[in-house]
Parts: C-alpha cells; structure tokens; sequence
C-alpha cells in the first residue's frame, strides 16, 4: 500500500515539473523574416559526385530568430541528378554544432528519405534550447551530397525546396519561413575519346607488296 502511494506521489511530481516547465519556458517571439536557400554556384561532371549546403538566414528585422529544429525537402527537375544524403559536415557553421541531435546519435546522418525527394530533418540535443540567429545571419541546415547519371547531357538541372520544408523554436512553434530560393546544378557531359579513323597506309603497302610480286612473276615467265 506504501508502495503504491510512493509510485503516485513520483509520478504526481513528474505531472508537476513538466507542467511548471511548460509554464516558465519564455515563449520565444518571432518577429524577423527567415528565408531557406541553396549555396550557389554548384557544377559537376556527368557520372560525378557532388554536395552543396542548404543555407537559413534571418532576412531582416532586429529582434533576431531562434530556431530549435527544422525540415528540409529538396527535389529535382531531372532524374540525371540523383540526392543521396543529407549530414552535418557543412561547409558554413552548422546551425546546432555543439547541441545536434543527430550528431549524437546519428553519426551526423540527418536524412530522413531519399526517394521520391530527399528529407532531411534535425533539432536541438538539449530540449527547449535552440540557436539564436541575428539580422544577416545565414548558418547552414545541412549539405546535401548527389550523383550525377553517367551519360547525362551537359545540362541545367534545378534543386527546389518542397512542401515538408519547416522550422520551428524551441517551443516548438512554427517559424514562419518568408522565402525559399532554390538553385542549379551546372551539369557537363564526360569527355570520351575520338576513336582514330582506320590507317590508309597498310592497304596502300598491300597493294604495292601485290603489283610488285606480279612484277617478279611476269619477269620470271618472260611475261
């Protein structure tokens, strides 16, 4: 019976201590302008490998914007450029370094799908923490390696954002996003080498090497 009173008296605390931390976490005001964009310039070879970051940055506004998780969806408009993972190996500051989820339980892996569009997804290690952003800051979301089909053309292939793009504070709010800028994959077909045209000269000395042997033979005949 003590047993039993102990175990509702611990969860009553529980109940207690998420609801107080629920009430107390400042509801973070997001007032700045966000925009999701694709670093450009991007360029491959066809049958090439190839990776870009996908870039947050706070547009405007001087209240800045804190962000404590996010969603990106990213399609292509030809089947010659495949997106095969997402992680957070980025070329500009990642936005959760030092407090990613998936860095620590996922290798830094933040892909969510790969077919028919690539999803990749992540927040904040530590809940209801997140990254603040100022005016004009641009962190990056995460890079996106992709292949290249062999026999693709030299080509112009666009990266667009898709409907599962979201972000959120560390309330879990929704961070209304004000622009999405996709960008371009400059594509240039492989070189192959010219086969080299067939030689001339072994037919010309065969047909010499045949009018001279029938030389000898008419010489010998008295011909």
């Amino acid at each position: 019976m003590a047993g039993s009173r102990k175990i509702r008296h611990v969860g009553y605390r529980l109940v207690v201590l998420f609801a107080m931390g629920t009430v107390l976490t400042p509801q973070v005001l997001q007032a700045d302008v966000v925009g999701l964009s694709i670093f450009q310039p991007i360029s491959a070879t066809a049958g090439g490998i190839g990776s870009f970051d996908v870039l947050l940055t706070d547009l405007s506004g001087t209240t800045g914007v804190t962000v404590g998780g996010f969603n990106f969806e990213l399609q292509t408009s030809s089947g010659d450029v495949t997106l095969a993972s997402a992680n957070t190996s980025t070329v500009s500051p990642y936005i959760f370094s030092g407090n990613s989820f998936s860095d620590t339980y996922f290798s830094g892996s933040i892909t969510i799908q790969t077919s028919p569009d690539l999803i990749a997804s992540d927040s904040v290690l530590i809940p209801f923490s997140g990254t603040p952003l100022s005016a004009g800051e641009t962190v990056a979301l995460g890079s996106v390696l992709f292949d290249v089909a062999p026999r693709a053309p030299t080509e112009t292939v666009q990266v667009n954002f898709g409907g599962s793009t979201n972000l959120s504070d560390p309330n879990g709010n929704p961070i209304p996003i004000g622009a999405l800028t996709g960008g371009d994959i400059d594509i240039t077909a492989a070189t192959t080498a010219a086969t080299p045209e067939p030689s001339t000269w072994p037919g010309f000395f065969a047909a010499g090497l045949l009018l001279y042997r029938r030389y000898r033979r008419g010489l010998a005949t008295g011909g």
